[in-house]
């Protein structure tokens, strides 16, 4: 119903469904889950999707100079975002963390102590197969490969999301060249890194 009135994007937060569609109406009866990621991976990825100009633009902004696509170096890119003093606009280059990532934990809980989420996975790990698990625990049938092929045929492949159950990954690690950088994303996804227990 939300996507017919244009009010829906697959990024929603739980608070953003709550204040759409109000009280979460017989929430128990449903198994919710979702996924959590490495932070600092995450912030390597999308820094690698937004494929920065060297003004700091990115792909999607109407002023992206394509000549110049993804030659902001990585420090460049955590220097604008740690300028941007956590969620409001660098208003020169218009970065801020919003445009990054937000916490994995505010899209679990809808309001102060409000769990919504039954079961959270980390991406890093066999999760498709503990969902499958899971979902034969509660007598839930439901065809998981052809879930996950279509909603996210763009991004999945079946070999690899599928069959190996993982995300592809790439050593983000070598991209953090700074002690400050490290740190920057530590504390700002501190609650991700508590409840996934990441370590750099």
């Amino acid at each position: 119903h939300l996507k017919k009135m244009g009010d829906w994007h697959d990024h929603l937060i739980a608070q953003e469904v709550y204040n759409r569609i109000g009280i979460f109406c017989n929430v128990k009866k449903y198994f919710i889950f979702t996924t959590i990621r490495n932070p600092w991976e995450r912030v390597v990825s999308f820094y690698n999707y937004s494929a920065r100009d060297k003004l700091g633009l990115a792909w999607f902004d109407k002023n992206y100079d394509k000549n110049t696509a993804g030659q902001l170096p990585f420090v460049d890119y955590m220097d604008l975002l740690e300028s941007g003093d956590g969620d409001k606009p660098n208003k020169e280059k218009k970065i801020r963390w919003n445009y990054v990532a937000f916490p994995n934990i505010n899209t679990v809980i809808h309001h102060k102590d409000c769990n919504v989420v039954d079961k959270v996975y980390r991406s890093e790990d066999n999760f498709y197969k503990q969902i499958k698990t899971d979902f034969k625990k509660r007598n839930i049938n439901v065809n998981l490969k052809k879930f996950f092929l279509s909603t996210n045929k763009k991004n999945h492949k079946m070999n690899s999301e599928i069959k190996n159950s993982k995300t592809l990954s790439f050593d983000y690690r070598k991209y953090y060249t700074r002690d400050k950088d490290i740190e920057l994303v530590a504390d700002r996804f501190k609650s991700d890194i508590e409840m996934g227990g990441y370590v750099f």
